[in-house]
């Protein structure tokens, strides 16, 4: 148990648990509370959740593995799975997916043991993924003349105390890269979407990214003593030609969000947590405007249904015949 704030070198598993005195807070959970509600966030709390029991998804997590060899985390738990394995029949076959009884019990185990199994072939494609990350690293210091990844530390804890109103609350992050004296503190990301900075704006926001960098900022601040951390993310796409991008905030957005949802959601976490009350949604109903657009769009509809029935034409009849089968279509002709 850590017991006074600072910088830890702890594992992944430990970090999740929450290794702070009292249970603490971290961007995930500010994001829970700023899209969903206290009583969600109670939930997914590892100290606060009796039943509380962590994910595992037992599916191979591209994005995972690439993180662990990307940064070279020496406590990550991969275990490759060889290139061939004897079936039931004893005969030898090619290892090349989970479908063989052999498979699922070399998988199983793996899993049991804590290890995150990965296929010969699924590997080989990560160790491509991650050398054409390097070499974009490598590229984007050539042309920005900034450092990602490089000169500091990999998968490091800040755990820190913040006073608020209801009292002081316990917070923790855990960042990708701790660089040495004044590097930019990088953040590794991979996609199944893309990582095109004409619409890196909009996954951004909706992932997270800011409310996590502003939050992570707070952290930097108090453990470190660094008043303007450069926080920057390196956005890769997890499919051919692997392509990635640095994608960063400003330290006015920064400022604006926050104030506007991390303090809010620290000092909303430090009353729920004194206070002992984790409150959903409201009980009472909530009255929503139907959106301009929607109404917009219904009235478009409508027009063109009018349209088409001023040609002496039922608008139904003309969209049944047209959507039926070729041979009822022949049958109105």
């Amino acid at each position: 148990m850590i017991d006074q704030p600072g910088t830890y070198d702890i594992d992944e598993k430990t970090y999740h648990g929450d290794p702070c005195p009292a249970p603490s807070l971290s961007s995930s959970l500010i994001k829970v509370l700023d899209e969903f509600s206290p009583y969600h966030a109670w939930v997914k709390h590892p100290r606060l959740n009796p039943e509380f029991e962590p994910e595992n998804k037992r599916t191979f997590d591209l994005g995972s593995v690439a993180h662990a060899l990307f940064l070279k985390d020496d406590g990550a738990r991969i275990r490759r799975m060889p290139t061939t394995i004897t079936d039931a029949k004893g005969k030898l076959r090619d290892f090349d997916d989970w479908k063989l009884g052999a498979a699922k019990a070399m998988r199983d185990e793996a899993y049991d043991e804590g290890y995150t199994p990965v296929l010969a072939r699924e590997f080989e494609q990560v160790e491509r993924m991650v050398r054409a990350a390097r070499m974009q690293v490598d590229q984007i210091e050539k042309v920005e003349g900034i450092r990602l990844f490089k000169d500091g530390k990999p998968e490091q804890a800040l755990i820190w105390i913040e006073e608020t109103p209801f009292g002081p609350i316990w917070c923790r992050s855990r960042l990708d890269w701790l660089p040495t004296l004044d590097g930019i503190f990088a953040d590794y990301k991979t996609t199944a979407a893309t990582a095109n900075p004409e619409r890196a704006d909009r996954r951004a926001t909706d992932m997270g990214w800011d409310i996590q960098a502003a939050f992570y900022r707070r952290g930097i601040r108090k453990v470190l003593g660094v008043e303007m951390p450069d926080i920057r993310f390196f956005a890769q796409e997890n499919f051919e030609p692997f392509a990635a991008c640095p994608i960063g905030f400003t330290h006015g957005q920064l400022d604006e969000v926050e104030a506007s949802v991390v303090w809010p959601k620290i000092c909303l976490f430090a009353r729920c947590l004194h206070q002992d009350a984790w409150p959903g949604y409201p009980a009472r109903t909530c009255w929503v405007d139907i959106p301009a657009w929607k109404i917009g769009q219904r009235e478009e509809r409508q027009d063109r249904e009018n349209a088409a029935g001023e040609t002496g034409r039922d608008y139904f009849d003309q969209l049944a015949k047209w959507q039926a089968p070729l041979s009822q279509k022949d049958q109105a002709a």
